[in-house]
């Protein structure tokens, strides 16, 4: 290992583990769970008959955040905590350490940077009027392999969503988390953890099936959003109901963020 190397993985671990940088994280934590509670609460409202016809995925949730007093300050304070926790990563992946947990911070990474960056056209007013999901998959496939590349975002979605139910079902989401030393409050965060990473990867597969069908019928349409989403869990049997259930898990996981935010190891 070269000197450089080495010390930019001493200047990484000495930044990642400063208070300061662990004061921001933690908003960013907070600000992921404020974004999941709104989400939640619209997957909710579509469960119920007269706002069946609501959007809900994220552009929602912010443009719900936006619409509130003091909202565009919110989604400031939200973009910032989120844009704290990409750095957060990018640290961890500079520090060293096995593969596996880098590539889980390079992905987790990725995510928040577009939240952030979603968070932050809003908190100034330019989140309304984008390119929907429907255009840019239709873009997208009017490249050489975009078919190709339109699956693999299906198959990364499919295989994300598996992997949060797996999360969930098996308790992993515990390892990052220190005890709290009450116990009633430790049994309520493994419960509000197992219900949103249920929920939220039962999103994320479906999310993940849509892009598939789109790819495999060269149809844009078919891909959508989270919206589209929670629109087919809404066109199932018993559907209002299993979007109530998916809402209120979505609202589990906002709260397990806001947990997080408290017990995670830094």
């Amino acid at each position: 290992m070269s000197t450089t190397h080495r010390s930019a993985e001493s200047s990484a671990r000495r930044v990642r583990t400063s208070p300061t940088m662990k004061v921001v994280a933690r908003i960013g934590y907070a600000a992921t769970g404020l974004l999941h509670l709104v989400l939640g609460w619209i997957v909710i409202r579509m469960g119920t008959a007269d706002s069946s016809g609501e959007d809900a995925d994220q552009s929602g949730a912010l443009t719900e955040i936006a619409s509130q007093p003091f909202g565009r300050l919110a989604l400031a304070v939200v973009a910032a905590g989120l844009a704290a926790l990409v750095i957060w990563r990018v640290l961890t992946i500079v520090r060293g350490g096995p593969a596996r947990e880098r590539l889980k911070a390079a992905g987790k990474a990725a995510v928040h940077l577009v939240l952030a960056v979603l968070a932050a056209r809003y908190a100034v007013g330019l989140g309304e009027g984008g390119q929907d999901e429907e255009g840019l998959t239709r873009q997208v496939m009017s490249y050489p392999a975009g078919r190709i590349a339109i699956a693999a975002v299906g198959a990364g979605l499919l295989i994300a969503g598996i992997v949060h139910v797996y999360i969930g079902w098996t308790k992993r989401f515990q390892q990052d988390l220190r005890a709290s030393r009450r116990p009633e409050i430790s049994r309520a965060v493994r419960s509000l953890g197992r219900a949103g990473y249920w929920a939220k990867g039962a999103a994320l597969a479906v999310l993940g099936v849509l892009f598939g069908i789109a790819a495999w019928t060269a149809d844009p349409e078919e891909a959508g959003g989270l919206d589209e989403a929670f629109a087919a869990i809404g066109a199932q049997p018993y559907g209002s109901v299993l979007l109530i259930i998916t809402g209120v898990g979505l609202v589990c996981y906002g709260l397990f963020c806001f947990a997080q935010s408290r017990y995670v190891r830094l």
